[in-house]
């Protein structure tokens, strides 16, 4: 019964066949290894189904089956509908910064024209509605992908309008959340209402030009505007029937006059 004794030279030999007699931690054991492309491949194939088909209309089968895989590979990875698609949700990260042209309208022009494009062309943009749509029964998905894709947008808007509070062309006491509401929510409004194609760069502009007529820091009044002033209406171009009756460079020269001045 009694076995020879093991010396030290031999503790931490390979056993039978090469093979550790322990595996190392965090070590997988033997066995085939996990292929990260059907990884990628169930991914994508959910987040697609999802732009499609809804929550709802997911099923584990139809993803397996998009992604090429068997349901074998899928529920070895994912256990339930649930945590696989809140994995998926967690892969859209948008990160892009804000563009800075030095003109704070021309940035929130910029900013909600990469909003309409990303609504209208890419695969999260496809995705939100379907979200939104079954939100009540299933909040904790629409949450995932508020943070992961909404978030973001809405920070680089606050970082453009933190820039025209910083160099005096907004008042210091602006209510950015309020004001961010009040660019992005026309635009989603009508996309989601009248279709994706219903909003035009022109309108992106007429948005940001009415926003931004209610908000601007104004310069003092000069004689030739003081019937504008006293109507309280902006004095920035194309924004009130006081610059409708000026020629087009007086318009533009005075809006390039604000911008300077309000610094």
């Amino acid at each position: 019964m009694g076995g020879r004794p093991v010396t030290t030279a031999e503790v931490g030999r390979p056993g039978p066949r090469g093979r550790p007699d322990r595996p190392p931690s965090g070590v997988r054991p033997p066995g085939r290894p996990r292929d990260a492309r059907a990884d990628g491949a169930i991914i994508e194939a959910t987040l697609q189904t999802l732009a499609t088909a809804g929550f709802t209309g997911l099923s584990m089968e139809a993803v397996a089956a998009r992604a090429k895989v068997g349901k074998a590979t899928l529920y070895r990875r994912w256990s339930t509908k649930n945590t696989l698609v809140a994995d998926a949700l967690a892969t859209l990260v948008e990160t892009a910064e804000p563009v800075d042209t030095g003109s704070l309208r021309d940035d929130l022009v910029a900013w909600l024209n990469t909003v309409r494009r990303h609504n209208l062309q890419t695969l999260a943009g496809r995705i939100m509605p379907r979200l939104l749509a079954e939100r009540e029964a299933h909040p904790e998905l629409f949450e995932t992908y508020r943070q992961q894709v909404m978030e973001p947008f809405r920070q680089q808007a606050e970082k453009v309008l933190a820039r025209g509070v910083a160099a005096g062309e907004l008042p210091i006491d602006l209510d950015i959340n309020l004001i961010t509401d009040m660019l992005v929510g026309p635009v989603a409004y009508r996309q989601y209402t009248s279709g994706y194609n219903e909003v035009s760069g022109t309108r992106i502009a007429q948005v940001v030009d009415t926003v931004l007529g209610g908000i601007l820091t104004r310069p003092p009044a000069r004689p030739a505007d003081a019937g504008a002033a006293g109507l309280g209406v902006p004095e920035i171009a194309g924004a009130g029937p006081a610059e409708a009756s000026d020629e087009v460079a007086g318009a533009e020269n005075r809006r390039v006059e604000v911008e300077r001045t309000a610094v």
